[in-house]
């Protein structure tokens, strides 16, 4: 059975106990077994394959905008961008493991933080640019930097205030949009610091609260991973949770169907317009107060039951994928190797796409000059991403590299935080 801790290193109590307050936590990873702890960390294979079929999922949903078939649509939309949310999180423990059991407890959460910097300039800068695809690096990187401020907590109270912004997070943008605007918003508004810090915080499509809870769970995911040997028990367990926490989602979604038309047309919708409404996706923002904020699961308007359905599945997913590939060793086989290193360079592949797609399905919409060929259009400009893809991945693992934006953010993080 594979370790993801290496051999003689202890899970850091400090992060999972309630002694976890930041002297106490550096006290206690400085004073833990060194051993291996100098060796490189061996790379998660289940998490860069959940990063890959997180980053192919949003493609698709870029792709295809809600023109396709019913049960496609339900495995694109809304539960790719959870995922990668979540895996942020996973990634933000993972990638500082080795800095916490040196007791550079301040780096790691300083390395977090500039990371979220980083791709909050970058989204921020490619969401100028015109183009029908919502930029959510912006949001991204916001929540991450939030939760690199929020590493050094203990489990528990990460855990208690991701459940509490489950709660209450849909409530607080929806305040926020009263108060301000009750538009869609899919650009960061740069008019001033404050319109900029609301339309990323609150009201923009992917509301950074809404990402800082997925977050914040992917933390709990990440540290409950790292803690011990995942055996088929254990895979038992997190499966269980996370189809739990889907299956409350769902049920309180079709449970509370009648009760949330009644809403929706005392409010002025017609009964049809509140049906479609019900289902389909959103922009960010629960669809109105009271119980349909809570219990209503439209997919992408980060309500209480939008956040359970599709954090669930995330945990789901992460934990099969995680248990399946523990016990291959390193360096993989192909396909794997570069299946691996697509998901490792995930980045990379999220910002190309975003200007790919545009690009190419305005080439195809010409070659085939048919204006009734919009599903061959996608399904070609699909086909054409999933060779670039699997073109790149193995270029990554012919040469044995990284993502470039992979490495260039990891070069800027170690320069500031290496003294750290």
């Amino acid at each position: 059975m594979v370790r993801f801790a290496r051999d003689g290193e202890q899970a850091d109590s400090s992060w999972s106990t309630s002694r976890g307050l930041w002297e106490r936590m550096r006290s206690a990873a400085a004073a833990e077994p060194r051993g291996a702890d100098t060796a490189p960390a061996a790379r998660i294979i289940g998490l860069d394959l959940a990063r890959l079929l997180a980053v192919l999922g949003m493609v698709a949903a870029h792709i295809f905008l809600g023109n396709a078939p019913e049960v496609a649509l339900l495995a694109i939309t809304g539960f790719p961008a959870a995922l990668f949310a979540v895996l942020g999180g996973v990634s933000a423990v993972v990638s500082t493991r080795s800095q916490v059991h040196e007791g550079r407890v301040f780096a790691a959460c300083a390395s977090v933080v500039l990371r979220g910097g980083i791709l909050l300039l970058i989204g921020t800068l490619l969401g100028l640019l015109p183009n029908f695809i919502v930029m959510v690096l912006a949001y991204y990187g916001a929540a991450l930097a939030i939760t690199g401020l929020l590493l050094w907590l203990p489990t528990w109270l990460l855990a208690l205030g991701a459940t509490t912004l489950v709660f209450i997070s849909p409530y607080a943008i929806l305040a926020v949009r009263q108060a301000t605007t009750s538009e869609p918003i899919a650009v960061p508004v740069l008019d001033s610091p404050l319109s900029f810090i609301q339309t990323i915080g609150f009201t923009g499509f992917y509301p950074a609260v809404t990402w800082l809870t997925y977050m914040l769970i992917g933390v709990c995911v990440g540290r409950w991973l790292l803690n011990a040997p995942l055996t088929a028990n254990r895979t038992l367990r997190g499966a269980a949770v996370g189809a739990l926490i889907a299956v409350a989602g769902s049920a309180s979604d079709l449970a509370s169907r009648g009760l949330m038309i009644d809403q929706l047309r005392r409010e002025g919708s017609s009964f049809d317009e509140a049906q479609h409404l019900l289902t389909a996706e959103g922009h960010g923002t629960p669809l109105s107060g009271g119980w349909v904020a809570l219990l209503n699961a439209a997919p992408h308007t980060g309500s209480s039951a939008d956040i359970l359905r599709t954090a669930g599945v995330g945990i789901l997913i992460l934990t099969l994928l995680v248990a399946a590939t523990a016990s291959n060793k390193q360096p993989l086989r192909q396909p794997l190797d570069a299946l691996a290193r697509a998901g490792a360079a995930s980045l990379t592949i999220y910002v190309l796409q975003y200007g790919s797609v545009p690009i190419m399905l305005i080439v195809t919409s010409l070659l085939l000059q048919d204006t009734e060929a919009a599903p061959a259009i996608q399904v070609l400009t699909l086909f054409a991403h999933a060779v670039l893809i699997a073109a790149l991945s193995w270029l990554l693992s012919r040469l044995n590299r990284r993502g470039p934006l992979e490495a260039l953010v990891s070069d800027l993080v170690k320069a500031f935080t290496s003294r750290a």
